[in-house]
């Protein structure tokens, strides 16, 4: 599944609303800076996506590009979970995404799950979609 998929875009975006909610500084730090960037990835996130791209990425300031990001954290669905990838099962990467490698099987997961799908249909939680990235985000990576 390619980031240009209009369905798997669609993902994306949920995830990256549901993370970064209306694209400000603040809200590009998660976890209490455990997890960066647009899609909130983590150092070990990062370093596994890396690893399948074959890439030296480092995780600052790459994590802060949006096209990094996307590509990276596609590379770690495809390592953990590439059927659920292929198939555009979002339940089992969004409780990826959200819980690591054993987060598909953790119910602690399907709330984010749930908030995730709701984002795709439609209902934000009241977070504005994020359209454009903040100057700071490093464009010059994209």
């Amino acid at each position: 599944m390619a980031a240009g998929d209009p369905a798997y875009r669609r993902y994306l975006n949920a995830i990256r609303t549901h993370e970064s909610v209306d694209g400000t500084f603040g809200k590009l730090v998660g976890d209490d800076g455990a997890s960066l960037g647009p899609l909130h990835i983590g150092k070990l996130c990062w370093a596994d996506g890396c690893a399948v791209l074959k890439r030296g990425w480092a995780w600052w300031p790459f994590v802060f590009s949006r096209r990094h990001s996307e590509q990276v954290i596609t590379a770690y669905y495809a390592k953990y979970a590439p059927a659920a990838l292929l198939a555009g099962d979002w339940a089992t990467l969004a409780r990826l995404h959200n819980g690591g490698p054993s987060g598909p099987t953790n119910p602690v997961t399907l709330a984010y799950w749930k908030s995730i799908e709701a984002i795709m249909a439609g209902d934000t939680h009241g977070k504005r979609s994020v359209g454009i990235e903040p100057a700071f985000c490093l464009r010059q990576f994209d």
